[in-house]
């Protein structure tokens, strides 16, 4: 709570300095504008007229000097609005972070840290710093990061309402997709439909053309969604906004075309969903004083611990409700996950290892024909509804 009340106090600081630069930029370029008005004023008399007022010449220098000392003025209150945001960050961050830093647990971890940088560039849109950055920290530009300047330019796109680049990118990573039970491509496939019917009804036949090409892929997993959009065409001419099917234009659905395609992506192609960068941060913020606090206590009581080694924590660090794993390992075998045994989310929610699938695939083999019930909520699950979890 002092640490985020202290970045408060810091923001609203920041916020008072740019206020003041937007202004000063503002004043400033008006003052320019007329000192060099009045300076080519003074030019073109001397250039038209063999005698000058020298009275009229002195009073335009005169201004324009003044113009000049108003600027001047207004460089030191941008500078004294810099300065006091350096005395506010000293005065609400006393302490040293240099005590609370810990060694290395990870080995190679400053190219770590350098990857989470440039794919938290990259994935928030700014591709070109991204590149820059991974070429001056001598990351080699493997297939992640080409794969996430792709990815952003296909978001920037899909945020726009254009959806031909996400579905293509859909097809073809089409077998990847099925293989993890995802809907995506079906779903971008139909909201192309209602985009190309939301034109009006001279659309319509382009849209049942459509329709034909690309809903018979997906007939047997959404016969019912397909039914269901196609339902629309008859209130095309009379209105599809006041029909039964009128949600199906709801501005709401690119939100969530929006949301599923960053989550499955993300998942397709081995990502976080959140940028690792951001959750560092965000976590660092609430638990670093909680570490500086322990180690000062650890210190005075003369014991030593280790924080690289695999014993849990000796207390407890309040991360808002969410909860932050290296690892993860599996509630009903007790084994840690590996790139073989990866964990598994059923379609209830709740997680286990792949190994712990498949034993209780193989319990429940006789009872339910390829079906089984999950250890914790005994929901039924088929092997087609388990997806893997990215940590």
């Amino acid at each position: 709570m002092e640490v985020l009340e202290a970045c408060n106090n810091v923001g609203q600081q920041i916020d008072a300095a740019l206020s003041n630069f937007a202004t000063t930029y503002k004043e400033g370029e008006r003052k320019i504008e007329e000192a060099t008005e009045i300076l080519l004023s003074i030019k073109r008399d001397f250039e038209q007229k063999q005698e000058v007022n020298a009275k009229e010449s002195q009073l335009g220098v005169s201004r324009v000097k003044e113009c000049l000392s108003q600027l001047s003025k207004q460089h030191k209150r941008i500078q004294k609005s810099l300065s006091n945001i350096e005395k506010k960050i000293e005065a609400n961050f006393q302490r040293g972070c240099g005590v609370s830093i810990f060694p290395p647990i990870l080995p190679d971890s400053e190219k770590l840290l350098n990857q989470a940088i440039c794919l938290h560039l990259l994935r928030n849109g700014f591709v070109e710093s991204g590149v820059e950055f991974s070429r001056e920290s001598g990351l080699e530009r493997d297939d992640r990061i080409q794969e996430a300047c792709k990815l952003t330019e296909i978001q920037g796109k899909l945020k726009e309402n254009h959806l031909d680049a996400a579905i293509a990118w859909a097809q073809g990573h089409h077998q990847e997709l099925l293989e993890k039970n995802s809907d995506l491509e079906f779903k971008l496939h139909q909201m192309k439909f209602i985009q190309i019917l939301s034109q009006g009804s001279q659309w319509q036949n382009e849209a049942i053309a459509y329709a034909k090409n690309h809903f018979p892929l997906f007939s047997d997993r959404h016969k019912t969604e397909i039914a269901k959009v196609m339902g629309i065409l008859p209130f095309i001419k009379r209105g599809v906004h006041n029909s039964p099917y009128g949600h199906f234009f709801d501005p709401v659905l690119w939100t969530e075309i929006n949301q599923l395609f960053n989550r499955t992506a993300a998942e397709v192609l081995g990502f976080s969903v959140e940028s690792p960068l951001s959750t560092s941060i965000n976590v660092g913020v609430m638990a670093l004083p909680v570490f500086e606090k322990f180690q000062k206590t650890m210190a005075e009581m003369k014991i030593q611990w280790d924080i690289t080694s695999d014993t849990e924590m000796p207390i407890e660090i309040d991360t808002d409700g969410r909860n932050y794993h290296s690892v993860f390992s599996c509630p009903i075998l007790k084994q840690q996950s590996s790139p073989s045994n990866p964990p598994m989310r059923l379609p209830c929610g709740h997680a286990m290892s792949l190994d712990a699938i498949k034993q209780t695939l193989a319990y429940y083999s006789g009872s339910f024909r390829g079906s089984a019930k999950c250890p914790y909520c005994k929901m039924l699950f088929e092997k087609s509804q388990v997806t893997e979890l990215h940590f």
